[in-house]
């Protein structure tokens, strides 16, 4: 909002309603041509930091501040809307306004609206709705303030819009709605400065279908290197892929968005606090203060703050010195850096070999940065890029958009339509854009990742480190953990592996299943018809099971054992340390070790056999019910749901905590528990944050080799440690 015109004179005190305190400022803000502007915010300083009073034009676009809001003789500058007075972009240009004796300070001003507001229409069946007639009425008046027509998209944008507050109403045909909420209160649109989008408003309803923006719904899902990650619908964040650095290791909590780097990522709590994790950064490198954004890169992490400055850090000094001002988003790339001020205006800085920090004139809603080129939506809903352009990452399809994002040397967008197009270097799988409707996408090394209207990820490229095998992609009734790969089996019946997959250990058999285990380079299932069937690496024949009907199997490190329809046990594979020679019986459970296994007998015994390392095969003697082998340890719970642990005590799995548990999982080096309020425990090594539990509630827990799994009540999947999913 550009301040044209003012005046100041000096007049006597006037009276107004029951407060008979003096006005000591007043005056009437108006657009060129005279039109009065109401709900135009004015703030009186008595430093560039220290507002003493405030007031808001009314109906008539007139303001007046009493001695009772705290203002008395004295030395003041005033801001109108986004200006300081008169027409000045920050308070060491602004002129003072001077209170002397009690007089009345007149301070006028002609200005130009600069704020604007953009959305879609639809109808009950979510199609396009052009020709809509969108207004704009002030919510404290009740005024018309403006209105626009939909396109052939269903896309509006009304702009040149004073701040204020205001409701939508819709008018097509015979049919009108105001834009309310789920409930059916009117939405009330209050605009400041720059655009707002509104997202996409159902014409049948007049209720706002999608999120009210399109950066805070983009931030909900994040591509890196070779990890991915995602905000689920209960705040928390769940990642996958590699997690080497733990990037995929997040912090428990209530997060609204998210951005990952490389090997770091970030991630914007609910109470505005900026958690950081992965390569150099904890709890003691993350910025301190509240945060409205969140964006990293390779080159530099940024965030902007709820006072709308911005703060970039831990980056080379030519990304991290930000230009003054205010902004509504930032795009770090890996050599530079673009934001867009609240005016919708965007700079650049860092790197220029090709034009990357000179970008287009215009207003802009949305930006975003890849290595040597950006890209951003105006407000019209069209897209520009610039910078490197070798392998047409700067040549942008045309057509409308309402969501972008840019990383390396490749550009995925949504259109206003919900479907994506990705364009630049798109090689590596890249180019195999899923088809269906999304609400936001994420760029990553050489995959990428989207958000669908129904709220599931997809993610297309790469996989290299599993970063493509999305969790809780489904329900799951339980989760087995090998060396380097990953078991699931879903409620429905199917198999679902994940990570690394040489000689197909993470390649399952199609069909209906009951249980499944992993090895350390195999896995087993029990089949529907209850026989076994087991992939992956056969040396010694621990991928060939016996044949029978089983009800319950459980892969060692190199060998198996299963638990038949009549209660005995058998194994196979590897018998370096006897542990495939069972003892005669009948058992209630099973499981197995790295070179050991043990059983739970039905009077609440427990029978271990194999190598003895470390007195891992030597059970204490009492009644259990539940027993879990691990690579060097193995843990029962008794009756009274007290976990006792025997074997190596070199990294702290002998030491569980105390409390009442009644589910316990061994992995290599550590344990996790499930208590009886359903809560996970998990002690012993923690190399890569695999004793890290999330807080909440689960239905099952099991630990693996440097990385632990849960399923929730709601039968998704989470993983915390090394190579999680």
């Amino acid at each position: 909002m550009a301040v044209l015109a003012v005046a100041i004179a000096i007049g006597a005190s006037v009276l107004a309603g029951c407060d008979t305190t003096p006005v000591l400022l007043k005056g009437t803000i108006s657009a060129p041509g005279g039109t009065a502007l109401p709900g135009v915010p004015i703030a009186v300083f008595a430093d560039e930091e220290t507002i003493v009073a405030t007031g808001t034009t009314d109906g008539f676009g007139e303001y007046l501040i009493r001695e009772s809001s705290g203002l008395a003789d004295g030395t003041y500058r005033i801001k109108v809307g986004d200006r300081w007075w008169p027409d000045a972009d920050d308070w060491s240009s602004a002129d003072d306004i001077q209170i002397v004796g009690g007089t009345t300070a007149i301070a006028d001003a002609v200005v130009v609206p600069s704020g604007s507001i953009q959305g879609a229409v639809v109808d009950s069946a979510g199609h396009p709705v052009s020709d809509a007639s969108v207004n704009l009425v002030d919510a404290s008046t009740g005024a018309h303030a403006a209105a626009a027509i939909t396109t052939a998209a269903g896309s509006f944008v009304i702009e040149a819009l004073h701040p204020g507050a205001f409701h939508l109403l819709l008018l097509h045909d015979d049919h009108g709605a105001v834009v309310a909420n789920g409930d059916g209160a009117p939405v009330e649109f209050t605009i400041a400065n720059g655009s707002a989008d509104i997202g996409t408003i159902d014409l049948s309803t007049g209720i706002v279908t999608a999120d009210s923006s399109a950066d805070h719904q983009a931030q909900r899902i994040g591509a890196g290197v070779d990890h991915s990650c995602v905000v689920r619908a209960d705040g928390t964040i769940g990642c996958w892929g590699n997690n080497a650095w733990g990037q995929s290791n997040p912090p428990s909590g209530s997060f609204s968005s998210l951005s990952l780097g490389f090997v770091e990522s970030c991630g914007l709590r609910t109470d505005g606090t900026i958690s950081c994790w992965g390569d150099g950064h904890g709890p003691d490198t993350s910025p301190t203060g509240t945060f409205k954004s969140v964006q990293i890169s390779p080159g530099a992490l940024c965030a902007i703050r709820t006072d709308d400055t911005l703060l970039c850090w831990a980056g080379p000094p030519e990304l991290s010195e930000v230009p003054a001002g205010t902004y509504s988003s930032v795009a770090p790339g890996g050599d530079h850096v673009c934001a867009i001020t609240t005016d919708g205006s965007i700079t650049c800085w860092g790197d220029n070999p090709a034009g990357q920090t000179d970008p287009p004139g215009g207003s802009y809603t949305t930006v975003s940065s890849g290595w040597g080129h950006s890209c951003a939506i105006a407000s019209d809903r069209t897209l520009s890029c610039w910078g490197f352009d070798n392998h047409g990452q700067a040549t942008p399809p045309p057509g409308l958009f309402k969501a972008v994002s840019s990383r390396m040397s490749h550009n995925c967008a949504i259109r206003d339509d919900d479907t994506l197009v990705c364009w630049g270097n798109v090689q590596a799988g890249l180019a195999s854009v899923p088809s269906g409707a999304f609400d936001a996408v994420a760029t990553g090394h050489e995959h990428s990742c989207a958000l669908s209207t129904e709220d599931s990820v997809v993610c297309w490229g790469d996989n290299g480190s599993g970063q493509l095998n999305v969790p809780g992609n489904g329900a799951f009734e339980s989760v087995s953990l090998g060396a380097n790969h990953s078991c699931a089996l879903s409620t429905g019946g199917a198999l679902d592996c994940w990570t690394t997959n040489s000689i197909d250990m993470a390649t399952p058999p199609t069909g209906d299943h009951l249980a499944v285990t992993a090895g350390y380079d195999f896995s087993c299932a029990i089949s529907a018809d209850r026989t076994l069937t087991c992939w992956g690496d056969d040396a010694s024949g621990r991928a060939t099971p016996p044949d029978g009907t089983y009800q319950a199997v459980a892969a060692g490190s190199r060998f198996a054992c299963a638990m038949a329809i009549d209660d005995s046990i058998v194994c196979w594979g590897s018998n370096s340390a006897g542990q495939t020679s069972p003892p005669d019986g009948s058992f209630s459970a099973i499981s197995a070790g790295g070179s050991h296994a043990c059983t739970l007998a039905s009077d609440g015994d427990v029978t271990c056999w194999g190598s003895d390392l470390g007195g891992m095969s030597t059970a204490p003697a009492g009644s259990y019910q539940a027993v879990s082998a691990g690579a060097l340890n193995a843990c029962a719970i008794d009756l009274d749901h007290v976990i006792t642990c025997w074997g190596t005590s070199d990294y702290g799995v002998t030491s569980p905590p105390a409390g009442s548990f009644d589910q316990v999982s061994v992995g290599e080096y550590h344990a996790c528990a499930r208590r009886t309020d359903g809560s996970v425990a998990c002690w012993g090594a923690n190399w890569t944050g695999e004793t890290d539990a999330p807080a909440g509630q689960f239905n099952s827990v099991v630990a693996g080799s440097e990385r632990s799994c849960a399923i929730r009540l709601d039968e998704t999947l989470t993983c915390w440690g090394s190579q999680v999913r």
